[in-house]
């Protein structure tokens, strides 16, 4: 997953108003979170809803309940209720890893597989799991399998980075459609402008505080 200066200077032909997000932001380094999809789904399932700082602590004391810390499937099921309540995980992600197990038996599902399919593909297949809804997949798709034109329009930070920087006003459905079209400016490229979108911290420098809209 690259993008070069040439495309970008497409897209802020098309958004002016991006452009200036990302000339405000820092230039970063894009983290993966490697080709093991199991355990990319695992960790997003404890990330859900809680910080990113006690997710990682978590994380980690789950991995230790297994052997060679790594939580196979089969290993998972084997945990009583009790040994994973001990690492700090609710009755609810309980199920919903054990779910994930259960899905990964079924499955055995690889980075390989994945490959082939559409980003929707994706979104569909993995979905089917309780716990795992579209906005966890999509994490999926921009962090472990590097698509380069996934826009999650349900998160809350980019919802709110949009809003802000484009000054708009609805509400509802109308906010959505009205992100969509927004977002097509950024195609094949949505990934990058959302990992941007990201890291803006909501003010604009001041070489690029004039309003281009």
């Amino acid at each position: 997953m690259d993008i070069t200066q040439a495309e970008f200077d497409i897209i802020f032909e098309k958004d002016p108003i991006i452009k200036k997000v990302i000339a405000s932001c820092e230039t970063f380094k894009v983290t993966t979170w490697g080709e093991d999809i199991y355990i990319a789904l695992t960790d997003c399932i404890i990330s859900q809803q809680i910080s990113v700082k006690v997710a990682n602590v978590i994380f980690a004391r789950y991995c230790q309940l297994f052997p060679n810390e790594y939580p196979s499937p089969e290993k998972v099921l084997q945990k009583t209720d009790e040994e994973m309540r001990s690492v700090g995980l609710s009755f609810q992600k309980i199920g919903y890893l054990r779910n994930l197990a259960t899905f990964q038996l079924e499955k055995n599902l690889t980075y390989d597989d994945l490959q082939p399919l559409s980003d929707e593909e994706i979104i569909q297949l993995i979905s089917q799991v309780k716990g795992i809804g579209r906005w966890t997949v999509e994490m999926l798709l921009m962090f472990s399998l590097n698509r380069p034109n996934v826009f999650p329009i349900d998160d809350l930070a980019i919802c709110q980075k949009i809003v802000k920087a484009y000054q708009l006003t609805e509400e509802g459905k109308a906010l959505k459609q009205k992100m969509i079209e927004i977002g097509k400016n950024w195609e094949p490229f949505r990934t990058y402008i959302c990992m941007y979108l990201w890291r803006w911290k909501g003010e604009f420098t001041p070489a690029n505080s004039t309003d281009t809209q």
